[in-house]
């Protein structure tokens, strides 16, 4: 999945949709997790959703009753983008449905698909790029390409800190037949929500869209190869996640830690990044509670939790915190993979951005 994170953050949009399918792995991934069914799909990561879905137009007379039925299904893979302000939207056609009634002449019957902004004229910045797809249920039947379409932000329209927006689309489509339309359209997907930033401190990523329905959260494992060990860490992470009370420093009032994953209902606030020069007084208070656990013995380092890297950090006026002496190997190897998830995950500053941290066995 780490491999798979950066080459998929490393491929501007505009040359993924010009120059390439979607990776197999990734269309693989979409068909067979149920989650991606339905009008809402999945955010499987912050760079990618996806969907298997469908559109039906059903014609009625004026009692209700069915006068012809027809429709196209589909998957569908929005990109994010580490490199610049957008999201490619790519579309397959998977199956037709059997046309039938009013719409039973495949070779006369248009299907016509697109992406959209919502609130398109408002100046909120949000824009689409690349027309609707139009094609006969003929052409639908025989189409295998992947179609796209580039949603775009632009920053000049914000004034929130790293130039953060947020942008609302979907996808809809509508029908032609010889004589006329093919109302009522089919309905439209939810809309989905993406998050577009300019910020200048991720090196050589200085602009970005993710798709921002999704509960960020960093993962440690207990019993993973010692190769890869976190074990120290993780047993720590999960003592203050779940009894703070038993976890040193003591305190005289109950101990409230945040930053618990619960899947899709945290019940605790997440963590907020810093810029590391605003570590020093997390890090100042963590120091006098490690003096105490002197002495450490030297393939050991002082623990803490939440992070000095976060504003729940030791100096949080609102939240308590932990130290504990943890092997020192498997704590420099957590704070690198913590720095990873950060950057590859698009964590912003402060109130622009939070996460969780799931600790597993």
């Amino acid at each position: 999945m780490r491999q798979q994170i950066e080459e998929i953050g490393s491929v501007s949009n505009r040359k993924r949709g010009a120059e390439q399918d979607p990776p197999q792995p990734i269309v693989d991934t979409c068909r067979n997790d149920p989650r991606a069914d339905g009008g809402k799909g999945h955010v499987f990561h912050r760079l990618w959703w996806c969907q298997e879905h469908g559109f039906t137009a059903r014609a009625t007379d004026t009692n209700g009753n069915i006068l012809g039925e027809a429709s196209v299904n589909y998957i569908a893979i929005a990109w994010g983008s580490y490199t610049s302000r957008d999201i490619l939207v790519e579309l397959q056609k998977t199956t037709l449905g059997k046309p039938t009634g009013v719409f039973s002449d495949p070779d006369a019957v248009r299907f016509i698909i697109g992406a959209n902004c919502a609130d398109t004229g408002t100046g909120n910045g949000c824009a689409v790029q690349y027309p609707t797809v139009n094609k006969t249920l003929t052409e639908w039947g025989n189409d295998q390409e992947w179609h796209n379409w580039l949603i775009t932000s632009d920053e000049s329209k914000s004034t929130s800190p790293d130039l953060v927006l947020r942008h609302r689309w979907n996808l809809s489509a509508s029908v032609e037949v010889p004589g006329g339309t093919g109302g009522p359209f089919p309905s439209p997907t939810p809309y989905h929500l993406i998050r577009c930033d300019s910020a200048a401190y991720f090196a050589g990523r200085p602009k970005a869209c993710i798709n921002d329905e999704v509960l960020p959260y960093i993962t440690y494992e207990i019993n993973s190869a010692p190769a890869i060990s976190v074990h120290d860490i993780a047993v720590h992470i999960r003592e203050a996640q779940d009894t703070p009370d038993l976890t040193f420093p003591p305190s005289p009032t109950p101990k409230r830690i945040p930053g618990k994953y619960i899947y899709e209902n945290p019940k605790d606030n997440g963590l907020r990044r810093i810029p590391e020069a605003d570590e020093g007084p997390n890090r100042a208070v963590v120091r006098q509670a490690c003096d105490q656990l002197r002495p450490i013995p030297s393939d050991e380092q002082c623990d803490e939790y939440p992070f000095a890297s976060t504003m729940e950090g030791a100096a949080s006026p609102d939240w308590d915190f932990s130290a504990k002496a943890v092997n020192g190997r498997e704590n420099t190897r957590a704070g690198g993979y913590l720095r990873w998830y950060v950057f590859w995950d698009r964590m912003l500053y402060r109130d622009m951005d939070s996460y969780y941290v799931n600790i597993i066995d």
